[in-house]
């Protein structure tokens, strides 16, 4: 990890050095969104973000022990990554990405994993970007329920993809019974997971069962709700759940594996489970859910959270991290201190919040004397942090 000063009053002087290397022919660069005299509706509302929520103090307590979680997390990662790797499956990426703090200056180089989707990192990723819309959807239907699909007997790494499949299947036949249709009830979101690892005869088995969301269109009378349920447990077969109303989207949207499990698989056996689970979609979104969605993406818009009188909730605002960078989609290397995402302050480094932004190609290079989108973002960030104890 390396440090670098911000000054409070960055020069807005550009050589001709930097003019050629800053983010060039990118929205975050001088020649870019910076070559223009507005700023884009998603440009302004991080902006106001920004200003609102930098500079913000959580307790020591809390910040160390989200630290300590996100270095046990990464350490997995990278034990899980080095096992595949030794038996000739490739788990990291070539790209060299940095996240930079811009308010404590502080710089953490990110490794690049791969997308294998039961390395800890990767899932942590996958699975908060579904969090947001099935978060937002329990939000504006409060009836959702939980129901979990067992899928019989304990599962061999060699059966795990079969296993999967038919599960999957039987989920969207159920989804398209008559009595699911009449009741009024819809399976909107369903997310598999490979649960309990245990040897049997040295043979490494899993639980593989489903976490369902489910959306009712109407309240059921508590007689109708029993049929109901009577009907599916006899058409499953299997064990099925209803668990409860849900409460938190983090309940239904778990990790593939746990990360303590993982550990305990060979590097043979890590293999064969990349082999079975190559290209299944192991969380997805349906009916309802899959449309809002999609028509979220449409729309280009992203989920903030805001507090509220009792407590959060998410609102929909306009994407700012929309585009790539041109330097992404060119058939070139991406230039040096090539920005990809700028994020929302968050106690990244230390107790205090900060805005950060994700880095390809890290020079030496003071940021701020590079781009002017930055210099923007740094002045919102410090217009709050001047009344706070942040450093600036």
């Amino acid at each position: 990890m390396k440090t670098y000063v911000l000054h409070s009053n960055p020069t807005t002087t550009q050589t001709k050095e930097n003019r050629t290397q800053s983010d060039a022919g990118s929205r975050d660069s001088a020649t870019g969104m910076d070559s223009v005299p507005y700023l884009s509706k998603g440009e302004r509302v991080y902006l106001k973000i920004v200003e609102d929520e930098s500079g913000r103090e959580i307790p020591a307590e809390a910040f160390e022990k989200k630290k300590a979680e996100r270095d046990l997390l990464m350490a997995q990662s990278v034990h899980i990554a080095d096992m595949l790797e030794s038996v000739g499956v490739r788990a990291y990426g070539e790209s060299k990405m940095t996240m930079v703090g811009l308010l404590t200056g502080i710089e953490e180089p990110m490794i690049d994993f791969r997308n294998i989707v039961f390395i800890p990192a990767i899932a942590k990723r996958k699975r908060n970007r579904m969090l947001g819309d099935l978060e937002f959807f329990i939000q504006n239907h409060p009836f959702s329920r939980m129901w979990v699909f067992t899928s019989g007997s304990r599962c061999p790494i060699k059966a795990v993809s079969d296993r999967i499949r038919e599960v999957h299947r039987r989920i969207s036949k159920l989804n398209a019974k008559p009595f699911m249709k009449s009741a009024g009830i819809t399976i909107v979101f369903r997310a598999t997971e490979l649960g309990s690892l245990e040897r049997v005869e040295g043979i490494a088995t899993f639980h593989i069962h489903c976490h369902a969301i489910v959306h009712l269109d109407r309240k059921l009378s508590k007689d109708t709700w029993v049929t109901l349920l009577g009907k599916v447990r006899e058409w499953w077969q299997f064990h099925f759940a209803d668990a409860k109303k849900i409460e938190m989207a983090r309940e239904a949207c778990k990790y593939v594996v746990k990360p303590g499990d993982l550990l305990n698989l060979t590097g043979t056996e890590l293999k064969a489970l990349y082999d079975q689970l190559f290209r299944l979609h192991l969380v997805q979104a349906l009916g309802p859910l899959r449309d809002q969605r999609r028509d979220r993406e449409d729309t280009d818009q992203r989920f903030h959270r805001i507090s509220t009188p009792l407590g959060s909730k998410l609102e929909t605002v306009p994407n700012w991290n929309t585009r790539p960078p041109a330097a992404l989609t060119a058939s070139t290397e991406p230039g040096r201190d090539t920005v990809l995402a700028t994020l929302t302050p968050a106690p990244y480094f230390s107790c205090i919040t900060e805005p950060a932004v994700i880095v390809m190609n890290r020079s030496k290079e003071a940021l701020l004397e590079k781009s002017a989108r930055l210099r923007r973002i740094w002045e919102a960030a410090t217009r709050h942090a001047a009344t706070s104890n942040a450093p600036v």
